[in-house]
């Protein structure tokens, strides 16, 4: 996919989303009911929040 000017894969963009996953930045949240088809959803950490929020203080 193409936006912002920048072209990722998808097996690029998994390949990231597990290395964020692996140093604890994300973490995955499962969303959907029973009867509804379970979807991931990955969400930033408290740490995550923390190393991006420093990253643009300025």
């Amino acid at each position: 996919t193409q936006e912002f000017g920048l072209t990722i894969t998808l097996p690029s963009m998994y390949q990231h989303l597990q290395e964020l996953l692996a140093a604890g930045l994300v973490a995955v949240a499962n969303e959907g009911g029973p009867s509804e088809r379970k979807k991931k959803v990955y969400v930033l950490t408290k740490k995550g929040e923390t190393i991006l929020s420093s990253e643009f203080v300025t």
